[in-house]
């Protein structure tokens, strides 16, 4: 009788663990991106974790993602929240920069804005 090595013997596609947490086929996806081009799926995890918790002070964006991986295809959700992404952090940058401007010019953009809402709201 042939003696087997030390440890425990499986063969890991039989054994991996899946979440239950996961639409079918994003837990797939999310480990092929990761092992591609970006390290291990439980290296990727973690930054996906630290990165959805770095997003506290975007509650909607939060919720956008949730939704989106509970409601739409893996690829779909993807693409949906990057849109989103660029909407959110594009807004973010604005008004970053616009506090940073001097009140005089502050004050015009302002006025910009107010004119170009008067005049638009009175062509409804």
């Amino acid at each position: 009788m042939a003696k087997k090595g030390k440890g425990t013997q499986y063969t890991p596609r039989e054994t991996q663990q899946r979440s239950y947490f996961l639409p079918p086929g994003l837990g797939d996806l999310f480990r092929a991106f990761c092992a591609a081009s970006h390290g291990g799926a439980s290296a990727g995890a973690r930054g996906a974790l630290v990165l959805f918790m770095a997003c506290d002070d975007y509650p909607a964006l939060r919720e956008r993602a949730i939704r989106a991986a509970d409601q739409l295809e893996p690829r779909a959700a993807v693409k949906d929240l990057k849109a989103k992404l660029l909407d959110v952090f594009g807004e973010a940058l604005m008004r970053q920069h616009i506090q940073s401007l001097p009140e005089k010019e502050k004050n015009a953009l302002l006025k910009q804005a107010l004119d170009r809402q008067g005049k638009s709201g009175g062509k409804r």
